[in-house]
């Protein structure tokens, strides 16, 4: 710290230099002013870790909302009409089943929260990319659709799968450039027994 250095010479009198008096008031104010970026410091750090905590909560309130009855229902309709005979269906590539609107709205949601960093990136990830990666490949067309129609559309999404690829490469995955009608069939037949689930039927 070089202002260490040179702030002995404001407490110095030209004609008798640094006094008894003068070096305790000198070592008073260094105290002072280590004390006062030590409490800086302590402040961030508690601010740092009262920020996580925040973002683990909210992650929380997503997951509890995404497996909670109205999004399951949504999802299992939507993978239920994506489904046939445990094989994806063709689509339109802009038109698609049923509640697939409400699946992406939920994406959107989540990925507005991340980038207002309400939520961590990484963690999403690790808890959502799957369905994230899945819907935003499955309705791609659609979003390019209503992207051109309107430009702000998915705009939160979007950047968040961005973010997830640079995540999922950093890794050494390839999750989001080789997702397959095979992975697509798996998770949505996951979702699909979701409705037979909340309607009671044994599996």
């Amino acid at each position: 710290m070089p202002w260490l250095i040179v702030l002995p010479t404001w407490f110095t009198d030209e004609k008798q230099g640094l006094t008894p008096a003068t070096w305790l008031l000198f070592l008073a104010t260094v105290c002072l002013v280590l004390t006062g970026i030590a409490a800086i410091v302590f402040a961030k750090s508690q601010l740092d870790a009262d920020r996580k905590q925040r973002k683990v909560e909210n992650l929380a309130k997503i997951l509890d909302e995404f497996n909670g009855k109205r999004m399951r229902f949504f999802r299992s309709r939507f993978a239920e009409g994506r489904m046939n005979a445990g094989k994806l269906v063709r689509k339109d590539d802009v038109e698609f089943p049923e509640y697939g609107l409400d699946v992406l709205d939920f994406c959107e949601y989540v990925a507005f929260l991340t980038r207002k960093d309400h939520l961590d990136p990484v963690q999403v990830c690790n808890v959502l990319g799957n369905w994230i990666g899945a819907y935003h490949q499955d309705l791609a067309a659609h979003i390019e659709q209503k992207v051109l129609r309107q430009k702000t559309a998915y705009e939160d999404l979007l950047w968040l799968v961005g973010h997830l690829r640079e995540i999922d490469n950093q890794r050494g995955g390839s999750f989001f450039t080789s997702y397959g009608d095979s992975d697509l069939e798996r998770l949505y037949a996951y979702d699909r027994k979701l409705l037979d689930l909340d309607r009671g039927v044994a599996l």
